[in-house]
């Protein structure tokens, strides 16, 4: 459930905080993979990180933008733990779709 967004995450996402506060975001931003295929809740690795208590990073993913449209990116997802227990958890993402492109750009280029 959605706690905090800040306002490059809003940009990005097409969301606003206001939005998406209480909600769950699993449904609205990373319920499915790049080929558009579904990522069922026990398969999420952002959630998994507040059923392990472990980080999570990764330089290649996609969530969902308002509208439907992917959005490339690079995220670590951590936990908050209190007394122990793991309360809930932080994930800060970064837009990776200009590396992305410049990847696509480089392989036509070697293709040609």
């Amino acid at each position: 459930r959605l706690t905090f967004m800040n306002s490059e995450a809003e940009r990005l996402l097409g969301w606003t905080e206001a939005e998406l506060l209480g909600k769950d975001v699993h449904q609205a931003i990373h319920y499915q993979r790049a080929d558009g295929n579904p990522i069922l809740d026990e398969d999420c690795p952002i959630l998994n990180v507040i059923e392990t208590g472990k980080t999570y990073h990764t330089d290649d993913d996609v969530f969902t933008r308002r509208g439907g449209q992917l959005l490339p990116v690079s995220y670590v997802s951590t936990p908050i733990i209190e007394n122990g227990k793991v309360v809930a958890s932080v994930t800060a993402f970064f837009d990776i779709t200009e590396r992305k492109r410049a990847v696509q750009k480089k392989k036509a280029k070697h293709r040609a």
